[in-house]
């Protein structure tokens, strides 16, 4: 699989792929929570992919198969444990599935790391979501 490139937690001029609404919340998250992480990797690619041969032969390479994995908006690491993390406004339970999807894939990805914690990161907490993540495994926090 893809070798995960971690850099310092802390704010950035901008966030691979992250839409304007996912970057306001990961930035309340930055500043209300500014020891949260040690290090992060964003838009973190996992999966296999296109199932079809999507390079034109072969001439476009082997990065176009990047465009069809699924990807994992923040890749957060706290000693040895990993969180995946989605930001989603107004999160509802279409939320949960994606993440738990999410950590099912990365842990086949990525064997090697035996402590993976999902974290929805939300402006919005809607009815019974926090019911439900509980229920379903998934840590979520409103910023």
């Amino acid at each position: 699989m893809n070798e995960l490139d971690f850099i310092a937690y802390g704010r950035l001029p901008y966030y691979p792929h992250m839409s304007v609404a996912d970057t306001l919340i990961w930035e309340r998250y930055l500043q209300w929570h500014p020891t949260a992480f040690d290090a992060v990797a964003y838009d973190v690619a996992i999966g296999q992919g296109a199932e079809f041969d999507a390079t034109a032969g072969g001439l476009m390479g082997d990065g176009i198969k990047r465009l069809y994995q699924r990807r994992i908006d923040v890749l957060a690491k706290k000693g040895n444990t990993l969180f995946i993390i989605e930001l989603k406004p107004r999160a509802s339970t279409a939320a949960i599935g994606q993440v738990q999807g999410y950590g099912t894939i990365f842990k086949r990805d990525y064997p090697q790391f035996k402590d993976v914690q999902l974290l929805i990161i939300t402006d919005s907490l809607m009815p019974e979501m926090q019911f439900l993540a509980e229920g379903a495994g998934v840590g979520i926090q409103t910023v």
